[in-house]
C-alpha cells in the first residue's frame, strides 16, 4: 500500500501564527475516527496519521501551502492577519479616522491584493 504521508519543508514553518492557522486546519479536518496532528523539526512539517486518500492529501496540502506563502506583515501569533484585524470598514484610503479600517491600517501586502 502506498503512504499517503503530508510533509512540506519551509522556512515559514518557525511563525508562531502560521502553526496556529496549520492546527486549526487540521483540526478542521479531524473527524472521530482520525485526528489529524502535526510536528515540526528543521523546517519540515509531519502530519500524522497518514491520510487515506490522495485527494485528501491534495486538499490538506494545497490548504497549509496557502497558509506558509501569506506574505501579510501583521500577522500575529494567534494567526490574525490584516484581513482579521482591520474588518469595520474600508474607506478606499482616504483616511476615515476608525481605528478599524482596512484601507487605512493594513500592510503594504494585504492593500495590493
Amino acid at each position: 500500500m502506498n503512504e499517503l504521508r503530508l510533509t512540506i519543508s519551509s522556512e515559514n514553518l518557525s511563525h508562531k501564527g502560521r502553526l496556529t492557522l496549520i492546527k486549526r486546519r487540521l483540526e478542521s479536518t479531524s473527524n472521530q475516527k482520525t485526528t489529524y496532528e502535526f510536528s515540526v523539526s528543521n523546517n519540515q512539517l509531519t502530519v500524522t496519521p497518514d491520510f487515506k486518500t490522495e485527494v485528501a492529501l491534495n486538499r490538506v496540502k494545497e490548504s497549509i501551502w496557502e497558509i506558509l506563502n501569506d506574505q501579510c506583515e501583521e500577522l500575529d501569533n494567534s494567526g490574525h492577519g490584516c484581513s482579521d484585524n482591520y474588518n469595520c470598514c474600508d474607506c478606499g484610503g482616504h483616511n476615515c479616522g476608525c481605528a478599524y479600517c482596512f484601507s487605512c491600517h493594513a500592510c503594504p501586502h494585504c492593500l495590493d491584493e
